[in-house]
């Protein structure tokens, strides 16, 4: 299944991942792989996350990484 963030997702990913780089050298690439695998889980099994809602022809699916400030990454699958 193709995956493409949300705008706000997209967003606040690069955010996160800046602020993330500059606070956390020790582990810089921590939150990029944490991203990185949330995507690979919504691509090879979208079905196990749940639909947070549809826009037009997408579905809206949210994956929890306890990482992020947010704790969400929103991607339209």
């Amino acid at each position: 299944m193709k995956v493409v963030l949300s705008r706000a997702a997209e967003r606040d990913a690069d955010e996160e991942s800046a602020w993330w780089r500059e606070n956390r050298p020790d582990s810089h690439d921590l939150l990029d792989d944490e991203i990185a695998a949330g995507i690979v889980r919504l691509e090879t099994d979208a079905g196990a996350v749940s639909v947070f809602r549809r826009v037009g022809a997408f579905e809206v699916r949210r994956v929890h990484l306890p990482i992020l400030r947010g704790g969400l990454l929103s991607a339209l699958a």
